[in-house]
């Protein structure tokens, strides 16, 4: 009988130090995520368009969904400052080909109106954007300190739920076509219907 009181000590004991390391993590990482925090104002994350204007593609002249009406456009994409224009240009049929795509889908109705040539830019973008984003590298996986980190951070979120809960903001403008690149704006060079 005297056996089972020293058990039952030995396993009171042996939360003490998991609760006390739980207490250092959540302290170290609150104490991470203040730092972080600075001034308290979000950062912000500016996305810029390439300082060089771009160069037309070749001329579109497409059949619109319409029976016997065409569409003959100049189109220019404009690109984020960074990107690799040598990518568009390994890309170049495929990018053609997604435009094309895009073009012959719409009615004249539909591109008639300034309205219907910004979703018409919008989509020419998307549809793009679609084609060079597909070469990029897979994300690296993350690092298991990585993950630990997460942990304390979810822990401090429920000590502090305010000390993680400003986000940076990315600032783009409303008059672009895309918000994530690589183009950002599409240019109709020339536009004219038949």
């Amino acid at each position: 009988m005297s056996e089972e009181p020293k058990e039952k000590v030995k396993k009171k004991g042996s939360k003490l130090p998991i609760i006390a390391a739980l207490v250092l993590v959540a302290a170290g990482g609150g104490f991470f995520v203040m730092k972080g925090k600075g001034d308290g104002k979000p950062k912000e994350i500016v996305i810029k368009l390439s300082k060089v204007h771009p160069e037309p593609l070749k001329e579109f002249l497409v059949n619109l969904r319409d029976n016997g009406v065409y569409l003959r456009t100049e189109i220019a994409l404009h690109p984020m400052d960074g990107f690799d224009v040598k990518k568009m240009e390994e890309n170049g049929p495929a990018v053609q080909d997604a435009i094309i795509g895009v073009l012959t889908s719409k009615s004249l109705e539909q591109i008639r109106t300034p309205t219907g040539k910004k979703l018409l830019k919008k989509e020419i973008a998307s549809a793009v954007n679609e084609i060079l984003s597909e070469g990029k590298p897979e994300e690296p996986k993350p690092d298991p300190k990585e993950k630990s980190k997460e942990k304390v951070v979810e822990i401090v979120k429920k000590i502090e739920p305010e000390a993680t809960k400003e986000k940076p903001k990315e600032r783009v403008p409303e008059d672009w076509d895309s918000l994530d690149g690589p183009i950002l704006k599409v240019y109709f060079v020339s536009f004219a219907t038949q």
